[in-house]
């Protein structure tokens, strides 16, 4: 027979060494691996191996027993339990004897002895029970002890799948580590009903490269897009998801063939973020602000260079809610005579003679004709990212109302890939909050109530390098302080919304800390750990240091072919979440699709729409290599 592992096990050389040949099927359940034995408790029981067990791998894996006990109502019942092997332990007695000592200083073993004499006993962890009433099957929790001598077999399939449920929203995502058995999460949506957890919940993807993170990540979005009552939000700072192809190799991803083999690939669509209005006076100020707007109007000095941007910001939100002359978009707002004296008259406040400043300052402006050419192209530049057919709060509505699947690719140099993100949060947390009030029926003017007043959102927001959005270590970056505090409300109000919230990213150490304890799921790739990262995975794993150490053992994908990962938290589909199990992922993107039959229902879906995109770019950004074009360095175009 050949184990799962892909180690031969040739029942005939072990009879000619002595051993006793492992019966068939061991590694499906179809026998016992060993038996309870002294001393147990009712939190951890202690199993003695067969002998033709002792060398098989069994730390970290999944257990079944049966026995029979006696209910409340005198009547014998038998109940299941699922354990999880934890510890090992090999003790052979001929070994402590002093008298042999000498033989194991010379021979090394005693013959005959050595390794036939060894009693191997390991512990089990009770995770779960069940007892079959009327044909169905009833969670209990395992507060007995099974009799001394009960048989304890590797989980099966059928095991697994009689703890897990039948639930048509469980999704595999791999299988128990060195098995076949398939081990998945409850992907429900955020709503109310069967389907639905009725809030929103928060999960995690984390390792390093090579870890097999991201086409990890992928297949669980491809299993939550099987939920048509959600929309998803695919913030994608690197243009991996926007390619659509992840992963290299056999264990590859095509991200739009799973939208529509869940039968979503209609509701799919890319966005660059240079096609998307942006909205806010505050990052239209600070725009201009990073191209020297005000430096060329003579505003000197940070204090009074971020006073005039403070000022001019409350100065452009009272143009887009003047009741008298409202404009629709700072898109829409040119650099006329009244706004440039304006910003002179906002920078000059603080002197002495601030109209006096103010009328000496334009005149300076407009008596040099290459500073008034520079200021209306900052302004133009500016204006352009304001003026874009679609706003970022009506794509947002695409996924929270609409229900559709936006992938947002801000692959953009560094400095504007920050305020992009901001505002991207900033953006979420004002819609929610808006919808929010609206919904308790105390609705701020400007809001708009009757468009909102029935809306039922559910949704999930997808951040990739969440590092780079919720950073631990902020610095006296500003930006990047208010991007983090702008995620932390957003979590706070879209959590009553049901929209949650799935990050990845390569390190715990660098993901700020108040949002990683409210992560529920985590699922954890090989290379976290090390470092700085220790404190994070002992409080990812429950500080359960068994499993911690079983994981910091886990072999390089790059050795093996084989991508190992823990996984713990709410929406692991067995036992109740709160202990590490451990799981490999399937070896290509069909052998999911085959693990997931009820959410992978569609074998000729509506393709995905990527015309528009594939037109609009080049084939380096399709494969996330090459960034959207940033602001043009104004001071490159002006001949000082």
């Amino acid at each position: 027979m050949t184990e799962d592992n892909g180690n031969s096990i040739d029942s005939n050389s072990q009879e000619s060494d002595g051993l006793v040949p492992i019966p068939d099927g061991i590694m499906e359940g179809a026998a016992p691996i060993g038996s309870i034995t002294s001393p147990s408790s009712t939190q951890k029981y202690k199993m003695i191996l067969r002998d033709y067990a002792s060398n098989l791998q069994v730390t970290g894996s999944l257990v079944t027993l049966d026995y029979e006990e006696m209910n409340r109502q005198s009547e014998k019942i038998t109940k299941t339990v699922l354990c999880q092997v934890v510890d090992a332990e090999a003790t052979n007695h001929h070994h402590e004897k002093n008298v042999l000592r000498a033989l194991l200083r010379e021979k090394g073993r005693i013959p005959g002895l050595s390794g036939r004499a060894d009693n191997k006993e390991v512990e089990l962890l009770p995770i779960g029970s069940l007892v079959s009433v009327s044909g169905s099957n009833v969670h209990q929790l395992p507060r007995n002890i099974p009799p001394m001598g009960t048989d304890v077999r590797f989980a099966s399939a059928e095991d697994v799948h009689r703890f897990s449920g039948d639930h048509d929203t469980i999704y595999n995502i791999g299988h128990l580590y060195e098995t076949n058995v398939p081990v998945g999460l409850m992907l429900k949506h955020f709503g109310d009903g069967d389907d639905g957890w009725g809030d929103a919940h928060m999960l995690g993807v984390f390792g390093a490269t090579g870890s097999g993170k991201t086409v990890m990540a992928a297949s669980i979005i491809a299993g939550f897009a099987a939920r048509k009552e959600m929309g998803m939000l695919i913030v994608d700072p690197q243009g991996q998801f926007s390619g659509f192809e992840l992963g290299t190799g056999g264990w590859s991803w095509k991200l739009d063939k799973a939208f529509e083999a869940v039968g979503r690939g209609q509701d799919v669509d890319v966005v660059n973020m240079d096609e998307v209005a942006l909205e806010s006076p505050r990052l239209f100020t600070e725009l201009l602000r990073r191209n020297d707007f005000f430096k060329t109007l003579s505003i000197l000095g940070s204090e009074n260079e971020q006073r005039t941007v403070d000022d001019f910001t409350s100065y452009l939100d009272s143009r887009l809610t003047d009741k008298d002359d409202p404009i629709k978009k700072l898109g829409d707002l040119d650099l006329d005579d009244d706004i440039f004296h304006m910003a002179c008259t906002i920078g000059a406040a603080t002197y002495a003679n601030p109209s006096d400043r103010a009328k000496k300052m334009a005149e300076t402006v407009v008596s040099i004709p290459f500073k008034m050419t520079k200021l209306n192209k900052i302004w133009k530049q500016t204006q352009d990212k304001f003026g874009k057919s679609k706003a970022l709060s009506e794509l947002l509505d695409d996924v929270l109302i609409y229900r559709r699947i936006i992938i947002l690719n801000i692959n953009v140099e560094g400095r504007m890939k920050d305020l992009y993100a901001k505002e991207i949060l900033e953006g979420i947390r004002q819609k929610a909050e808006s919808i929010y009030r609206i919904k308790q029926g105390n609705p701020w003017r400007g809001d708009p109530a009757k468009k909102y007043e029935d809306v039922i959102t559910n949704a999930l927001i997808v951040i990739d390098e969440a590092h780079r959005f919720a950073p631990q270590a902020v610095g006296k970056n500003k930006d990047v302080e208010a991007m983090v505090e702008s995620l932390a409300d957003a979590i706070r109000t879209t959590r009553k919304l049901g929209v949650g919230w799935f990050y990845i990213t390569q390190s715990f150490a660098d993901f700020d800390k108040r949002i990683f304890r409210q992560i529920q799921t985590k699922i954890l790739g090989i290379g976290i750990g090390t470092g700085v990262d220790e404190e994070h995975l002992q409080a990812a794993l429950n500080r359960d240091q068994k499993i911690v150490e079983f994981y910091k053992g886990l072999p390089r994908p790059t050795t093996t072919g084989v991508f190992p990962y823990a996984i713990i938290g709410e929406l692991v589909a067995l036992g109740n979440g709160n202990r590490g199990l451990f799981v490999s992922a399937p070896k290509s993107q069909e052998q999911l699709v085959k693990m997931n039959p009820r959410h992978f229902t569609e074998t000729n879906g509506q393709p995905v729409n990527a015309r528009a995109w594939k037109e609009k770019t080049s084939k380096a950004l399709l494969h996330g290599t090459k960034q959207i074009p940033a602001t043009t360095d104004i001071e490159d175009e002006i001949p000082f």
